[in-house]
C-alpha cells in the first residue's frame, strides 16, 4: 500500500450506520469512529474505522515503525501474531454481531 498524496483523519460521531474498513462489523449510530479521507494514486477515497480498530492499527503501526501505512488486509494477521484480540473489542455502545467480508460483499451488491 502506498502513501496517499493527501490524507486527513477526523473523529466523528455516527449519524447513521457505517461499515468498518478493518473488521467489517457495523459502526452503529451515535458511536465514535475515525473517518480517513485521502487521495491514493490520483483517486480520492474515504473509509471509516471503529475507534478500537483504529487504536489497534496505530499501536501496531507505531510498534513496527512502518515506512508505508500498514495495509488493513494485514491488520488481523499482525494483531494475532502480537497476541491482540481480533477483532478488537468494541466499546459498550458499539456492540454488534461480526459480519464476514463475504457477507458484507453480498449485502452491498444486492
Amino acid at each position: 500500500m502506498e502513501s496517499p498524496e493527501v490524507y486527513t483523519e477526523v473523529y466523528r460521531k455516527a449519524r447513521k450506520t457505517h461499515r468498518c474498513a478493518c473488521c467489517f462489523r457495523e459502526i452503529t449510530r451515535s458511536t465514535h469512529y475515525m473517518e480517513c479521507t485521502g487521495i491514493w494514486a490520483g483517486a480520492p477515497d474515504r473509509f471509516r474505522i471503529h475507534k478500537s480498530c483504529y487504536e489497534l492499527y496505530r499501536k501496531l503501526s507505531d510498534r513496527f515503525h512502518f515506512d508505508d501505512p500498514l495495509p488493513f488486509e494485514e491488520l488481523e494477521t499482525e494483531a494475532r501474531e502480537c497476541g491482540h484480540a481480533w477483532p478488537p473489542p468494541l466499546e459498550d455502545k458499539q456492540r454488534t454481531l461480526p459480519m464476514s467480508a463475504e457477507g458484507w460483499l453480498k449485502k452491498t451488491t444486492q
